[in-house]
């Protein structure tokens, strides 16, 4: 019995099939992925003004702040720039290691030509660059981010390269999905005194030594090399620990220990609100409260209000 054209088997029927709809899940990637990048570029978010935004608005004078979670916390970009006369911008971000500060910080200075000092907040030296990935969302603009990510994520995360919409899952996006349309941070609460729970917990964990790591005490250097040569004002500076977390966390004189290796000071604010009672809102992080305590004790020179800080 002979068979007809209409009834011999099509081998590559299921495979033309599966190619379709590889384009089609692709082509749905790449739409998603530009449409996310269409609303970033509308966002007050610093990362997506640094990466998405026009250069040619740059303000002069602009205060760069560099750090992780402590550094976002104790200065806050509106109350700093209220406090000191000034345009801010806050590149601190959760999570990040001294590795990714660096290549932020390198970033800021080529992009936003209106930089003349920077506060760099040097417990990142001591992160684990946890949120490193995040900053996989401006890898297409950066090539510095686009290596760091790499060196980090490639081996995890090959699927990246193949389905861009892969880099929105992370807090920098809906942080700039947030800030589309709202110019100044969200308001965060004042605080009160970290509960005893938490002060306990913290005193039961293992205690810590500060020793940082090589490639991050480099990474440091080569960013505060930069900002020499660029004629930026520097400020590496330690913000706020509550007493529990200053004893938990050794040697006891490691700002002096980390200045003298660098060869330049660091401003130890660490004990400055031991007196602020609702000045933490935990071991770590400050409470708006005592943001607005610790920024009495800047460097007078960062001001550009008539009558100096404050």
């Amino acid at each position: 019995m002979s068979i007809s054209g209409s009834e011999r088997p099509r081998p590559l029927a299921p495979l033309l099939l599966l190619a379709g709809v590889a384009l089609a899940v692709l082509m749905v990637d790449r739409a998603i992925h530009a449409l996310a990048f269409r609303l970033l570029a509308a966002s007050e978010q610093p990362h997506a003004r640094l990466y998405l935004g026009d250069p040619a608005g740059a303000e002069p004078g602009t205060l760069l702040v560099l750090g992780h979670s402590r550094a976002r916390h104790a200065f806050p970009a509106r109350l700093l720039s209220r406090h000191l006369c000034r345009p801010v911008l806050s590149l601190a971000h959760d999570g990040l290691g001294m590795e990714s500060v660096a290549a932020l910080g390198a970033d800021a200075l080529e992009r936003r030509p209106g930089l003349d000092a920077a506060l760099i907040e040097v417990s990142a030296l001591f992160g684990r660059d946890l949120s490193r990935t995040d900053l996989a969302l401006y890898a297409g603009q950066s090539p510095r981010l686009a290596r760091l990510v790499a060196e980090g994520t490639e081996a995890r995360l090959p699927w990246t390269r193949l389905f861009r919409s892969a880099v929105l899952n992370g807090q920098l996006f809906w942080r700039g999905l947030y800030h589309i349309g709202r110019g100044a941070e969200p308001a965060r609460p004042a605080g009160a005194a970290p509960a005893p729970g938490v002060l306990a917990a913290f005193r039961a964990a293992p205690p810590r030594r500060l020793i940082p790591a090589p490639d991050a005490v480099a990474a440091l250097r080569s960013l505060v090399a930069r900002l020499d040569a660029a004629g930026v004002r520097t400020v590496l500076i330690v913000a706020p620990l509550h007493p529990v977390a200053r004893a938990h966390w050794g040697p006891a004189d490691w700002p002096r220990t980390l200045a003298a290796r660098l060869g330049r000071p660091v401003l130890d604010l660490g004990g400055v609100l031991d007196a602020v009672p609702a000045g933490f809102t935990d071991p770590l992080h400050t409470s708006v409260q005592g943001a607005r305590a610790t920024l009495r004790h800047l460097p007078g020179d960062l001001s550009r209000c008539g009558d100096g800080p404050g």
